[in-house]
């Protein structure tokens, strides 16, 4: 890329007058999949070439040019086994309602690397194959139900492998779940009580009962009588992530009372709302220098591993890692001019999308 102003010369040194030459975007076209190195210098009117010098522990010094890796990944990442539930049924993938299930599977990615397998996730670029992967599998509703794995690789690319199952029998109507509240706000939490009513026999029943949110264990309580010739057990619930929740109760069965799986009852979490501050260096620049900013999040932990994404005079919008509630990010020498820069905050896990913060700076020239 060669600048267009051209070079001064030896009668005219100062003319045109040196200033910084910012060539825009580049396209890099035909590169099959794989792993480059892309090499890049500076060269001066003077022929002066810019390169890299490094030392090492010697103190032996060495050149070479500046380097930026470049990956190329178009193919999607593979399933190496499952998903398959476990145990083995007859008929094949037919469980009773309230049965123990699991499903087991692996992913694999030569290129890139995978950075997410169900419900799994790993750091870029330093996982070519998970191996075997277990999770719990919901078979408190009734009817036919699929569970879906979903495999991403770091370039983005994605594949999904699906198995069906069918939940059979019924709903005891004796077994119970009764939430306080059944709309909350993370972290907010609720007491549940769960509810035994014993059959004919009047036997208040005894032994204990499983508390499931869908698929995932909450706790085992031991049964108790509520003097009324029934039984049941209360549990505060830690705060549950944000979406929805079919809470059941699995209860053991007695000598004289018989097991059974309540119908699920749902809680929903709502995320928790978030709030974004954005601090950035003077509203005015001069030329040359680096527009600096920090965004915060209010709650500090909706800060925690997320991501601000910042756009810098309409472009395409790029993200900043937040840490401990702060993320940090440069405009890198913005040209002479009025510019705006506007920050969001995504809806991310556990918390609801900002109100997004727009930052308006100018650049002059230097004297």
């Amino acid at each position: 890329m060669t600048n267009t102003q051209g070079c001064p010369s030896p009668s005219s040194p100062t003319s045109p007058t040196a200033s910084v030459f910012a060539p825009g975007v580049q396209t890099l076209t035909g590169l099959a999949d794989g792993n480059y190195l892309l090499h890049y210098f500076a060269q001066d009117c003077a022929g002066t070439e810019e390169l890299k010098f490094t030392q090492d522990n010697t103190g032996s010094w060495s050149t070479g040019f500046y380097t930026f890796p470049i990956n190329v990944d178009t193919v999607a990442p593979a399933f190496a086994t499952g998903p398959v539930l476990s145990p083995a049924s007859l008929p094949l993938n037919s469980y009773p309602v309230g049965t123990p299930v699991t499903v087991s599977y692996s992913c694999t990615d030569a290129l890139s690397g995978v950075i997410r397998c169900g419900s799994h996730t790993y750091a870029p670029g330093t996982t070519t194959n998970t191996g075997i992967l277990t999770d719990a599998v919901n078979t408190s509703v009734l009817g036919t139900r699929s569970f879906s794995v979903l495999a991403v690789d770091a370039a983005g690319n994605q594949s999904t492998a699906t198995v069906n199952y069918s939940i059979t029998g019924s709903y005891d109507s004796q077994v119970k779940v009764v939430p306080a509240q059944t709309v909350l706000t993370y972290p907010q939490s609720t007491l549940v009580q769960i509810v035994i009513l014993p059959p004919t026999t009047f036997k208040a029943p005894k032994g204990t009962v499983r508390l499931m949110d869908g698929a995932n264990l909450l706790t085992t309580l031991t049964v108790g009588g509520n003097g009324t010739g029934g039984a049941g057990a209360f549990y505060f619930m830690p705060p549950l992530s944000a979406g929805p929740h079919a809470l059941s109760a699995v209860y053991s069965g007695d000598s004289f009372n018989p097991g059974g799986t309540s119908a699920p009852t749902t809680v929903t979490v709502q995320p928790a709302p978030v709030r974004i501050t954005v601090s950035c260096l003077n509203p005015t620049l001069t030329s040359g220098s680096d527009y600096v900013c920090v965004a915060y999040t209010l709650p500090i932990s909706a800060g925690a591993g997320s991501v601000v994404n910042y756009s810098f005079d309409g472009g395409a919008p790029l993200s900043a890692t937040l840490t401990g509630g702060a993320a940090h990010f440069t405009i890198a020498k913005p040209g002479i001019g009025t510019h705006s820069v506007v920050v969001s905050y995504p809806a991310q896990g556990n918390f609801a999308a900002a109100i997004p913060q727009t930052m308006s700076f100018k650049v002059i020239a230097a004297n």
